[in-house]
C-alpha cells in the first residue's frame, strides 16, 4: 500500500531481503500503473515461478521503469522492452541450465523469464542476436518460444 500512495518514489531496494511469492505479486500489481520507479531491486528474493512470473509480466507492462535486479544481473527495462527506439539487440553470455564451464556467466532463471516477457513486449525488435549462450532445459526452451512466437 505504501509504494501504490508514494508515486513519487523513483527506487526501491529489496535486495536480500528474502521477498516471497506475496511480496513479489504485491509490487507486481503496483508496478503497471506508478508513475516514479524507475529502479526496482528484489534480488535475493525466496519466490516461487508464480512470483517470478508476476513480476516478468508487470515489468514488460511497466510505463517507467528502466532497471530491475531480480537474479544475478541487473536487466536495463527500456533496451529489452524496444522503448529505447532500437530495433537490433544482442544478448551475450547468457546461460541457464548446466554449462558445463567454471566461471562461465549464468543467468538465473528469473533473469529468463524477464527477459523472455520483456522481448515478448517488444515491437520494434527486427534484430536478436544471442551469442556465446548456453541455454539448456524446458524453462529457456519455453522463454525462447515465448520470445519467438510473434515473429513473422
Amino acid at each position: 500500500d505504501l509504494l501504490r500512495t508514494k508515486q513519487s518514489t523513483t527506487s526501491l531496494s529489496l535486495r536480500d531481503c528474502g521477498v516471497g511469492d506475496e511480496g513479489l505479486l504485491a509490487i507486481a500489481n503496483v508496478l503497471e500503473t506508478h508513475q516514479g520507479l524507475v529502479d526496482l531491486h528484489v534480488s535475493g528474493h525466496v519466490a516461487s515461478i508464480v512470483g517470478v512470473v508476476a513480476i516478468a509480466r508487470a515489468v514488460a507492462g511497466s510505463p517507467r521503469l528502466l532497471r530491475l535486479s531480480i537474479g544475478e544481473r541487473t536487466l536495463d527495462v527500456q533496451k529489452l522492452r524496444g522503448s529505447d527506439g532500437s530495433k537490433s539487440l544482442e544478448i551475450d553470455g547468457v546461460a541457464h541450465g548446466p554449462t558445463g564451464e567454471v566461471g562461465r556467466p549464468r543467468q538465473r532463471l528469473d533473469d529468463l523469464l524477464v527477459t523472455s516477457a520483456l522481448l515478448g513486449a517488444n515491437t520494434r525488435l527486427q534484430r536478436l542476436g544471442l551469442t556465446n549462450c548456453s541455454l539448456s532445459g524446458r524453462h529457456a526452451a519455453a522463454a525462447l518460444e515465448n520470445i519467438l512466437k510473434d515473429c513473422t
